[in-house]
């Protein structure tokens, strides 16, 4: 439905930085060959106090796959072309599948400018531990399908993730 053409992802209870839509417009003038582009990321609690900042940096594939997404998402914008081209976000709307997808077809590109603001909190979607483990899981599955070593770091921060889970629960009584 959006006629735009310029697009960008972000969570409901996250916000722009007053000037990120001047500044993502300005660069896409200025490389009109770009069409994706994201920038820092202010990471906030619950409160709205500044926990970090998380600065955005070069892509590099085998980093995006085996150990961190180096895009932050409510910090990433792209042309109309993106979607046309690699289709929009899967069903649960993973950023790292979509960013995978982008990193095999476009240049991904940088502004060392914070664009926008993620809150974390434990009702959100990302920083909920009630959905932390499904996006663990779902990360993990995505990084080796898209050739991800069992043994990178983001399948050994899963693998104890799970253990962790595991040693947490408390064994069944064998009532035989």
């Amino acid at each position: 439905m959006a006629q735009g053409e310029i697009f960008g992802w972000i969570g409901s209870d996250d916000t722009y930085q007053p000037d990120a839509v001047r500044i993502v417009v300005d660069f896409f003038q200025a490389h009109p060959d770009a069409y994706f582009v994201c920038g820092d990321l202010n990471h906030m609690n619950g409160k709205g106090e500044l926990i970090e900042r998380y600065h955005a940096q070069d892509l590099v594939w085998e980093e995006l796959i085996n150990d961190f997404c180096a895009i932050p998402t409510p910090s990433a914008f792209y042309r109309r072309e993106v979607i046309e081209k690699i289709g929009k976000f899967n069903r649960r709307g993973n950023d790292l599948e979509y960013w995978i997808r982008v990193a095999r077809v476009f240049k991904t590109c940088r502004v060392d400018q914070a664009l926008a603001n993620f809150r974390a909190h434990r009702d959100s979607q990302t920083g909920s531990p009630a959905t932390r483990g499904r996006w663990k899981l779902e990360d993990f599955l995505i990084s080796l399908r898209s050739g991800g070593s069992l043994f990178s770091p983001r399948s050994k921060r899963f693998y104890n993730f799970v253990g962790k889970k595991l040693v947490r629960r408390k064994p069944s009584r064998d009532k035989t």
